[in-house]
């Protein structure tokens, strides 16, 4: 999801463009992108993670080109967009000076109540002749886009048109009517024309070049038009020239109170693109140019990088690099794709001053974190970004690995109409194998919501035949019943056919090299997925997990807390029989009772949480020390939902307001990603003393957030809450498919 900030309104016939993965937002520090018109931004602090931005007009003086050059922050104008509009004004301008219509408007006006009026017109209009344009002569500087339409209208109104500009494109040429005398001195357009306009852009060689040397220069009675920028005439050089009669008429677009009240001085309240079709015409042409470079790395009308063009992302995918404009740079990028066996399928660079860029199709993978690291490393290399070529609308097909148990009926549901994900591989037992689904289940499904029909006909395949259910997927979700030890192997086993794996199970969540992640607590974890798969031998296939269910309603609330150092926790946990795999259906003597005893349960909530807060250290996951927790789990009639009564000391002790605006608003990389499954809030505070309820809270957020109540202060502790998570959405297959997702939105799992 890319998201976009307008600085000025936009017209919503650009706006519509975009598609389903961008949004545009009001938080200017969570912008990739600006859409601007006219507001400053030289003294506007922006975001490192801007990207790029688009004016939706000509004109870039308000943006700061050089320094966001150096941020490698792309900008881009839409030239021509507004051309049409500007040209009809500049005609306008050219009426108003030749024939005196507002004289004449302002005497009609002042005399409409006289009865006589049709009469008087007659004896006063002679005082307001002009002269036709036709024969007359115009100067032309600037030949772009506005520039040759000024050009061309002025010659179909029969004037004898001169063209100056050294620069002129070869675009521009053809457009340009051959009727038009392109000359190659400006000396000779001052000294020529009865008119002149001007349509060049505003920068420190063209500030002030109508000034009084250009002017001495010019006919007697010349008649000046500035629709371009107002700090490319002089104005008081101006202001001398109608004084004097070398001027009769200044005609501009850029009013100021230095030349506004001057006499034959016509001013224009800044109406060029102010069209509504130049309007649509530059926000269309300005977010199509946003969402070519943020899709594609496409640069196209750029005004401080290199127009860079290859087309629609192709291959495996496609890198792009920001780079000083320096000998040999090209080779370095090279080399490095070459020593990790990329092969590039197609490549550019184009360099504007001192800034180059450049684009490289991967063939047939994707580039490693690895090598990113090491192209970022490169002397000269300032911004570095990597486009996946499957955008995020292309669904990843998806297998799951025990797919009748109940996390894996859980896994099917949650990715019912999924964005990003297709289920479109179920894998079981041998028993089940051979079956379709609807057969294989039978009476037990277990989900609230019914089985969808996308997966009733689908036939379940062998969970062991790992080359065969791999080679129709682009990664799995593991929810396997197994042995641990057979689980560690089959995981693997599918890792090393080049098969990401996101596993719910417990097996590998101790194994060093496998990041066990929340993704809001510790995504930084999956940077050791890149020491994982040399282990493996692989280049795509490896494992991640989530953690225990257990922990769900407790650890999020203490990694809110960190800056308060907690360093001691007692934790009881109440947790369903959903957690067990079961229903009352098939546990009907759970029904009246509480069990004092999960297997297991109370070292993985007592450890857990300490790898998650852990960090890595030559190429493996080091657990934290601290808090020390202790935790008793016992099993209660509840059908989904873990409670967790939880007591804590901290070395900092907190006020009770402190501690719940930590926790409200607690946020980590899902919420910043916008990520289909994250909770927008994931933690919610409950005032009510009898708050979190099963019944009336395990579902908030769609059972991927978190509830905290009855949070107050205790006699041995320093504080007590309750906590309550979903422990098969948030605890179990929905806390793995938000791993998923971060890890496509990481670029750690693609299209095979």
């Amino acid at each position: 999801m890319y998201t976009v900030k307008c600085l000025n309104p936009i017209a919503s016939k650009g706006l519509d463009l975009f598609t389903e993965d961008f949004k545009v937002i009001d938080d200017l520090d969570k912008a990739d992108a600006v859409l601007v018109r006219s507001a400053a931004m030289h003294d506007l602090a922006v975001p490192e993670s801007l990207l790029a931005v688009a004016r939706a007009g000509a004109g870039v003086n308000n943006i700061p080109l050089d320094e966001y050059a150096k941020k490698g922050i792309v900008a881009f104008n839409t030239p021509g967009a507004n051309a049409n509009g500007v040209k009809e004004l500049v005609v306008a301008g050219l009426l108003l000076a030749s024939r005196d219509i507002i004289g004449g408007y302002n005497w009609v006006k002042e005399n409409a109540s006289e009865e006589n009026l049709a009469k008087l017109v007659e004896k006063q209009k002679k005082q307001y002749a002009g002269n036709e344009l036709k024969g007359k002569s115009i100067g032309v500087i600037g030949l772009g886009a506005i520039g040759v339409l000024v050009a061309n209208i002025c010659n179909r109104l029969g004037m004898k048109v001169y063209g100056y500009d050294p620069y002129v494109s070869v675009r521009s040429a053809w457009s340009l009517s051959r009727m038009v005398k392109h000359i190659a001195s400006i000396d000779e357009l001052f000294e020529t024309c009865d008119y002149i306009t001007i349509h060049v852009p505003y920068m420190d060689s063209t500030k002030g070049m109508i000034n009084k040397e250009a002017i001495d220069k010019m006919k007697d009675g010349v008649t000046l038009l500035n629709f371009a920028r107002g700090e490319l005439v002089d104005n008081q050089a101006v202001i001398e020239g109608l004084a004097s009669g070398k001027v009769k008429h200044y005609v501009t677009d850029f009013p100021s109170a230095e030349i506004a009240g001057v006499d034959k001085v016509i001013t224009i309240p800044h109406l060029g693109a102010s069209t509504e079709e130049s309007e649509e015409n530059c926000a269309e042409m300005a977010v199509d140019q946003l969402m070519n470079y943020l899709e594609n790395g496409n640069i196209v009308n750029s005004v401080n990088y290199p127009n860079c063009d290859l087309g629609e992302a192709s291959g495996a995918a496609r890198i792009t690099v920001h780079h000083k404009n320096l000998p040999n740079m090209i080779g370095q990028l090279t080399a490095i794709l070459a020593a990790d066996g990329h092969n590039i399928s197609n490549m550019l660079n184009k360099s504007k001053g001192e800034w180059a860029y450049s684009m490289f199709d991967m063939e047939k993978k994707a580039p490693t974190e690895e090598t990113i690291k090491k192209m970022e490393q490169i002397d000269g290399v300032f911004v570095f970004v990597y486009y996946r070529r499957e955008k995020m609308s292309e669904k990843l097909r998806v297998g799951i690995l025990g797919a009748t148990g109940m996390v894996g009926q859980r896994f099917i549901s949650l990715l019912e109409n999924h964005p990003w994900f297709e289920v479109t591989t179920l894998a079981a037992s041998p028993r089940s194998a051979g079956k379709t689904y609807e057969e294989a289940v039978g009476g037990r499904w277990k989900m609230d919501t019914p089985m969808p029909e996308a997966v009733k006909s689908m036939i379940v395949k062998n969970v062991n035949e790992v080359e065969e259910v791999a080679s129709h997927v682009d990664f799995v979700f593991s929810a396997v019943d197994m042995s641990k030890d057979e689980i560690k192997k089959i995981e693997e086993d599918y890792a090393k056919t080049e098969t990401p794996v996101v596993s719910n199970n417990s097996a590998h969540r101790w194994t060093p090299d496998v990041p066990m992640v929340v993704p809001e607590i510790n995504p930084e974890h999956f940077e050791v997925i890149e020491s994982q798969k040399k282990r493996l031998g692989t280049t795509k296939g490896f494992i991640a997990v989530k953690p225990n269910c257990s922990i769900q309603s407790y650890a999020p609330v203490l990694t809110a807390w960190k800056e308060f150092e907690p360093y001691e926790v007692v934790a009881t946990t109440y947790q369903a029989i959903s957690g067990a795999g079961k229903t009352f259906k098939d546990w009907p003597e759970m029904e009246g009772n509480i069990i004092p005893y999960i297997g297991g349960e109370e070292e993985k909530s007592e450890q857990e949480p300490l790898r998650l807060w852990g960090h890595i250290e030559d190429g493996v996951i080091v657990k934290a020390e601290t808090p020390v927790i202790t935790t008793q789990c016992i099993r209660v009639p509840v059908l989904n939902g873990h409670t967790a009564a939880v007591f804590v000391k901290f070395k900092k002790k907190p006020t009770k307001e402190q501690l719940i605006e930590k926790l409200v608003n607690f946020s980590g990389l899902p919420q910043e990603l916008e990520l289909p499954s994250a909770p927008k809030q994931m933690i919610q505070y409950l005032e009510e003393d009898n708050r979190p309820q099963v019944r009336e809270d395990v579902d908030y957020e769609n059972g991927m957030g978190i509830s905290v109540g009855r949070l107050r202060e205790d006699t041995v502790y320093d504080y007590k809450f309750v906590g309550l998570s979903h422990n098969t959405v948030r605890g179990a297959a929905g806390g793995a498919v938000l791993c998923a997702e971060t890890l496509k939105a990481k670029g750690y799992i693609t299209k095979k």
